[in-house]
């Protein structure tokens, strides 16, 4: 018998190791393909602006070349002259509107860091046991009556029931029973389950007492049993909850770890450039510390004019045609690119974040609604069931406002999309 417990108790430790393995691997391969879809971008904007730089020269030449046919043709310059100057006040091309957009990108880039850092850090922050994970963990005590029974009473109840003693030594070994239920002896596997391990550890000791005891047959062993395996499943129950949602919530942690190191990258490679520092000298500071010293959008604009003051021409205000060359204020497609895929990647975590929870919680109602059985009191339940309920709904209310996925997609589209 000893020998069967043991190998129960290896097969149940090899699973749970196998699982563990499994879960890390799938956790390591979310990561991968967020990297992956990530850098992935590069590639492809690489194209796309070659195709766009391409069609700039040409259509620049095509411009001046036809702004020379006219100047050769005195009759015709001074009829669409003043057309031309309107067409190069709209387009796009013109070097005082290219530099124009791209100085809005980076400023609302900043913008939407901004907006983008406080939004993971609410997210990050939400991935932590509240006060309403705490309520439902609670159910798990065995001594918790809140449902209108406790584990030690129900246990006494059915070993009253089931196990007959003397009169003096059945009181003590109630007590004995009360005092294994609110700290359990058994060191298992199930030990992670609270109630369980207690039921275990009473099984355990009234099999030990069985054994020197005439007037407990195996058929008092077998009732005790029957009597606490509703009990078991219960309690089990609200454990395979909480793993579930520890599962996805592990999962979801790793993530957006991993979209906070790519965030930190995108900054410092915007900051490296527009601010003339080496990363070497950003690679220990924080997003925070990067963001609050180099990239806010007040930090940004002041930074930009110090640029332009240095870039005039004595007649005409800014020298556009450096501006736009200037290495400190460059933009590319892929760092909008990238504001995308991070915006669009944080509202993924906070959909599939808000889902788990749902789902959660939605098991724990379920299983409430079910100790009705196991002897609960129904008004208690109910009165369990709307307290979790207002909790439930002042965790979303306060993530959607910390989060606040709107206010990040909304600066996200203030980045012009040329």
């Amino acid at each position: 018998m000893k020998q069967v417990k043991l190998y129960l108790g290896i097969l149940t430790l090899l699973i749970a190791t196998s699982s563990a393995q499994a879960q890390k691997k799938g956790t390591a391969d979310s990561v991968a393909k967020l990297y992956k879809r990530f850098f992935s971008l590069e590639a492809a904007a690489q194209t796309r602006q070659k195709k766009l730089d391409d069609s700039l020269t040409t259509l620049n030449k095509t411009y001046k070349n036809l702004e020379r046919l006219i100047k050769k043709d005195r009759s015709t310059f001074a009829r669409v002259s003043k057309t031309i100057r309107k067409l190069t006040k709209k387009d796009l091309l013109d070097a005082k509107n290219r530099y124009e957009n791209s100085r809005t990108s980076i400023q609302n880039t900043a913008d939407f860091m901004e907006a983008f850092n406080n939004g993971l850090n609410g997210v990050e922050a939400s991935l932590t046991f509240t006060d309403y994970f705490n309520a439902i963990s609670e159910l798990n005590n065995p001594t918790n009556s809140e449902l209108g029974f406790s584990l030690e009473q129900e246990m006494v109840r059915v070993l009253n029931k089931n196990i007959r003693l003397g009169r003096r030594k059945k009181p003590k070994f109630l007590r004995i029973i009360s005092g294994i239920i609110k700290n359990p002896i058994t060191q298992a596997v199930t030990s992670i389950v609270p109630g369980v391990n207690s039921i275990q550890s009473v099984l355990n000791f009234v099999n030990g007492v069985a054994m020197g005891e005439k007037d407990i047959s195996v058929g008092n062993i077998t009732g005790v049993q029957n009597g606490v395996i509703s009990y078991v499943k219960h309690y089990e129950n609200l454990n395979r909850a909480s793993v579930n949602l520890n599962r996805s919530i592990n999962s979801l942690k790793v993530r957006a770890e991993g979209l906070g190191r790519l965030s930190n990258d995108f900054v410092k490679d915007m900051v490296v450039p527009l601010h003339d520092v080496k990363k070497s000298e950003l690679e220990k500071k924080s997003l925070n510390q990067v963001l609050n010293k180099y990239y806010t959008y007040r930090i940004v604009s002041e930074r930009i004019r110090a640029i332009e003051g240095k870039n005039k021409n004595s007649r005409r205000g800014l020298n556009y045609d450096k501006l736009v060359s200037d290495s400190h204020l460059s933009y590319s497609l892929l760092n909008r690119q990238k504001v995308e895929f991070m915006a669009e990647e944080l509202e993924k975590i906070s959909i599939e974040y808000l889902a788990a929870l749902d789902d959660h919680h939605k098991n724990i109602v379920r299983i409430l609604k079910g100790a009705e059985k196991l002897n609960g009191d129904p008004a208690k339940i109910n009165k369990k069931i709307q307290n979790l309920n207002q909790q439930f709904e002042r965790v979303k209310s306060t993530y959607k406002k910390n989060v606040n996925i709107e206010a990040v997609k909304a600066r996200a589209d203030r980045i012009p999309a040329y």
